[in-house]
């Protein structure tokens, strides 16, 4: 697959779109040691951080998002706000609330297929629907 270059996303940044952390190897963070889920945490925002020359704050959980875990989830959230981040989106889809916990946000799949009608119709809460079937789905598991 084509990919953004860090002088592009330099652009970018400087252009006003922001970019956030996602981990440095895209693991199931829920399955690693307390030293290699760190080091992701840590070393995905520094270096995005020293590549665009600015400050990030934001991270979205790469891999099935481990509801049930919630030592996990809490040990996550603690780690994200050490190295600075400040928000966060999971893999549950959906339109975010403010009962929403701020590190593990809903969000909605964008694609390249989408038409703006699409667009609009997920921004407006139209995928909302999904997130308790999802949620009833891994209860399952």
């Amino acid at each position: 697959k084509k990919h953004l270059t860090w002088n592009q996303i330099a652009e970018l940044s400087d252009k006003g779109i922001s970019f956030g952390s996602h981990t440095v190897t895209h693991p199931d963070l829920s399955s690693l040691n307390s030293n290699d889920l760190e080091y992701e945490i840590r070393q995905s925002k520094e270096t995005i951080e020293d590549k665009i020359g600015k400050s990030i704050d934001t991270f979205s959980y790469p891999f099935k998002f481990p509801d049930k875990k919630k030592a996990f989830i809490n040990h996550l959230r603690t780690l994200l706000q050490k190295y600075g981040y400040h928000y966060g989106v999971s893999t549950r889809v959906g339109t975010t609330s403010k009962e929403d916990d701020r590190y593990f946000m809903k969000r909605i799949p964008a694609n390249s297929g989408d038409d703006i009608l699409l667009f609009r119709a997920k921004l407006e809460g139209g995928y909302d629907w999904l997130f308790p079937l999802q949620k009833l789905r891994k209860s399952w598991n």
